[in-house]
This record gives structure tokens, sequence and C-alpha cells, in this order.
């Protein structure tokens, strides 16, 4: 049986993130990262209703913005969250 990722961004190591949103209600996830370099990752749509990508370039630390993009053409942004490295 697979099972999803964990919810949120998990810093994996070798500088990758793994980010998890559901969302089963919106059309589309991106993630934008703003450090080190700006650049913006639409998340692979799964059942029911999550939404994951495993980013490469991503350290420990940067900051990035989830958009939501939903049928009702509204635009939902969370930000100023940092990548944390688990201890």
């Amino acid at each position: 049986m697979k099972t999803d990722p964990p919810l949120g961004a998990a810093y994996l190591g070798d500088n990758r993130c793994s980010f998890c949103v559901w969302a089963p209600r919106v059309d589309r996830v991106d993630v934008c990262i703003l450090t080190p370099e700006t650049r913006q990752v639409t998340l692979e749509r799964r059942a029911r209703g999550y939404h994951h990508a495993v980013v490469d370039g991503v350290d420990s630390g940067s900051r990035y913005i989830l958009e939501l993009h939903g049928r009702s053409r509204v635009t939902f942004r969370v930000s100023g969250v940092r990548i944390q490295t688990s201890t």
C-alpha cells in the first residue's frame, strides 16, 4: 500500500525538499522558492486531494510561498515560511 508523504515542507538532505499539501478543492498548487534563487514549481496532483513534489536545489532555511489556485480563480498565498532541518 502506497502512503502519502508527510504534509508540509520536509528537508530531505543534499539540498532536496519534499513539499506536500492536502488541498482537494483546488486545481493546482505551486511552490515559489524565494531563496537561494526565485523559481516556481507546480506540485503533482495525486489521489485523495494531495499535491506533491520533491524539489532539488533547496537549502534548509530557504523561504517559500505556497499558491493554491482554485476553481473560483482565487489564489491563496502562504508566505514567510522557512524550511527547517529536523533535529
